[in-house]
Formats: structure tokens, sequence, C-alpha cells
């Protein structure tokens, strides 16, 4: 990797960090177990609009940032947010989504599988002195289901919203959300088809779809984020 690296900077002199993200898992997977830091400080910076994110190998984070500003606004329009709102951002990763509305909500709590993710998420609500944002780490089924110790310290949100990876979400997991009964569920997805699966099972449990907005991360591709909003049905 030395050598690579090397070749690498000598090629691209813009290069700012390379990591080795490293995994012992035969399969193909997005996070490796550890991290070797050849060159720079082993992170990145991003900015959405007036926020600056600093990002490590193993933390998910959108790649196009531009329309990543653009979904964000859409979420915060579809959210309908009001200053007294609770707000959960779930699959939270760096903390992108819950810092970029945090001016819009009194509190909010993002929930995240992925240490590094949740550490980068902390440092951004820091670094960027918000100070009305807190993250929890773990397996999101297991928070919202078994692990209820949590809850105590937090009040229940008046509004949900949700960025899940490709499988979507865990039926325990929209169980658990419909128990939590918010009155606005935002989904983002980057599948549609598991969005879907995830929309019959909110509606079987008292929610309404009342719009989508697809929005194109991924020119030239037949990709695209799908921005979903939810009302909870009136009795």
């Amino acid at each position: 990797m030395e050598n690579m690296t090397g070749l690498l900077r000598k090629h691209f002199p813009q290069i700012t960090t390379v990591v080795n993200n490293m995994t012992t898992r035969k399969s193909m997977v997005a996070f490796g177990e550890k991290e070797k830091v050849y060159y720079g400080p082993g992170t990145i910076t991003e900015k959405l609009g007036e926020f600056t994110f600093r990002l490590s190998a193993n933390s998910f984070f959108q790649t196009n940032t531009v329309q990543a500003e653009r979904m964000y606004d859409r979420v915060r329009d579809l959210a309908k947010l009001q200053p007294e709102d609770v707000l959960y951002d779930l699959y939270c990763g760096t903390g992108a989504i819950a810092i970029y509305l945090s001016p819009f909500v009194k509190r909010l709590l993002g929930i995240e599988l992925t240490a590094s993710a949740v550490k980068d998420a902390e440092r951004n609500a820091e670094f960027n002195h918000v100070a009305n944002c807190s993250f929890l780490q773990g397996d999101l089924k297991e928070k919202l289901t078994n692990d209820s110790a949590w809850n105590k310290e937090y009040p229940r949100p008046t509004v949900v919203v949700t960025d899940p990876p490709r499988s979507g979400m865990h039926p325990k997991v929209v169980d658990r959300i419909i128990a939590l009964s918010p009155q606005r569920i935002v989904y983002v997805s980057c599948n549609p088809a598991t969005q879907a699966r995830d929309a019959k099972q909110l509606g079987d449990g008292g929610y309404t779809l009342q719009e989508v907005q697809p929005v194109d991360m991924f020119p030239h591709t037949d990709h695209i984020e799908a921005v979903a909003l939810f009302t909870k049905m009136q009795v």
C-alpha cells in the first residue's frame, strides 16, 4: 500500500488522504472491519448548505453533494417542520440530515449502527455548534425493540426521517415506528422497490402516503433516490 499511495499522490496530487479499509469477509461489503491510514488525516471534508462535515472511510455520506443538498431541502419541506418538533433521524450515518434540519426543530435524535459514523456525527454536531442533536450507536432493530432504556431520556418523536440501506427497513423497525406514532414520516430511499414494500406496512399501520419526490442522485444511470411523505391517519 505504501507504493500505491506514492503512485496515487504522484498522479493525483489533489488527494488529501489515503485509507485502506479492510475486511475478512468473503463478500461485497461497503464497510470494512478496520482501517489503516497511509496518508493524510484519514478523513475528508464536505459542505452542505451552511454546515461542514468531516467523514471517515467507514461512514456513509451522499456522494453527489449538490443533489444531496436539494434532496435534504425537499425532506425539510415535506416534513413541514415546526419549532417544537422532536425529530428522530434513523440510519443517520454521519448526522447529515439531522444537522441539516437542526435549525428547524426543538430536538433531534440520530440512531446509527456504524460506530465510526456516530463518532463523526458527534464531532460534526460539535464542530457546527449544533446543540440540539444527540446520537445513539447500535442496531436500529435492537434499539427500537429490545433496548428500551434510552427511551426514558428522549421524548417521543413528532417527525421521523428514515434513510435505510437498499434492503429497506426490517419489519420490526417499521412496526416500532408505527408504535412511536409520529405525526409525519419522511422516508428517503435509494431503492424504490423496498420503499414500496415498507410503504404498504406503514399504510396497514395507519399512515397515508401523501407524496413521493424522485431525486436524480446518479446521472446517466437508472438509479434514483425517492423521498416519500407519510402522515398519520386521523381517527
